[in-house]
């Protein structure tokens, strides 16, 4: 499992990769928070494109990620998810409340103010 930080236009963008599970989910949080929390960006996307399986520990790790970037005032969105994987975001509930875009740009179109 990896991670890359980036900066996109006006969000930070964490793209994660093969599965995403109870021990990959307890690694990445304190490091997600961290870039978070350090960047001058506040808005936060995460990008689920090479995501192959997620469990529901990715779930809670993307939840968690939406609290504190929230509780910072900025906004959060998860995009490029496979059908399987938006699946399982879909049966969990959180698309309701987190924004769900089918790309990157489409994305940080929500964080323009």
């Amino acid at each position: 499992m990896a991670k890359i930080f980036s900066e996109g236009k006006n969000a930070i963008i964490v793209s994660l990769y093969g599965e995403v599970d109870q021990y990959v989910a307890a690694e990445l949080k304190g490091r997600i928070d961290i870039e978070i929390q350090s960047s001058l960006k506040r808005n936060v996307i995460i990008d689920l494109k090479n995501v192959e399986m997620m469990d529901s520990s990715g779930i809670g790790l993307i939840v968690g990620r939406y609290k504190l970037t929230t509780s910072l005032g900025g906004k959060f969105a998860v995009c490029n998810a496979d059908s399987n994987v938006q699946r399982m975001l879909e049966l969990s509930g959180i698309t309701k409340v987190i924004k769900y875009c089918k790309t990157i740009a489409e994305a940080e179109k929500l964080f323009i103010e």
